[in-house]
């Protein structure tokens, strides 16, 4: 054999004298797929958690306001403008708006956190693994509340995507190779 290839002996006298890195393992550990999986769901929560804030302070007042005229004209027979509910129904789509507004801003700062959470996620960071499963609770929560209420479907929808992404974040958090590969990570 070839003079360029170091024994086991010597590859292990080389490796015994690498620089250590001192915490958190710096190795070539592959990252799961179920970690992958976890940091895309993070991502596209925040993406449909600030799809729904984006729509809402864009363009929610005009869609409550159809939704009102549509209601009332499904129950009354007539059309709003002849029912004279002008004010009436301004205040209420106001009112409405007010708390769709609301609901927006909490979104844009979940959708922060979503990313913020993403990285730490990626690098099997054990705290924030927990950290992550305990805030989810909060856009689950509002997301089921959001689906409740009664919201234009283009909101609906983006609770829905949030939703779901929230619960797969979850999961992927705390599978078996993502469990397996924050272990490794710790070492």
């Amino acid at each position: 054999m070839g003079g360029t290839t170091l024994s086991t002996q010597e590859e292990s006298r080389t490796a015994s004298r690498a620089p250590q890195s001192r915490g958190r393992n710096t190795g070539s550990t592959a990252t799961p797929m179920t970690v992958k999986a976890a940091v895309a769901a993070a991502v596209l929560a925040a993406l449909s958690t600030i799809a729904y804030a984006g729509v809402a302070l864009a363009d929610g007042r005009s869609m409550l306001h159809d939704m009102a005229n549509s209601l009332i004209s499904d129950q009354l027979g007539v059309s709003p403008s002849d029912a004279d509910l002008g004010s009436l129904l301004d205040d209420a789509v106001n009112s409405e708006y007010h708390v769709l507004q609301n609901r927006a801003y909490i979104g844009i700062f979940i959708a922060l956190v979503y990313l913020a959470l993403a990285t730490p996620i990626a690098r099997g960071a054990r705290r924030l693994r927990i950290t992550a499963t305990v805030f989810v609770a909060l856009p689950i929560i509002m997301a089921f509340v959001d689906l409740g209420d009664d919201t234009p479907t283009v909101l609906h929808a983006a609770d829905a995507a949030e939703l779901v992404c929230a619960v797969l974040l979850v999961v992927a958090l705390w599978l078996p190779a993502t469990n397996a590969y924050v272990r490794a990570r710790r070492r």
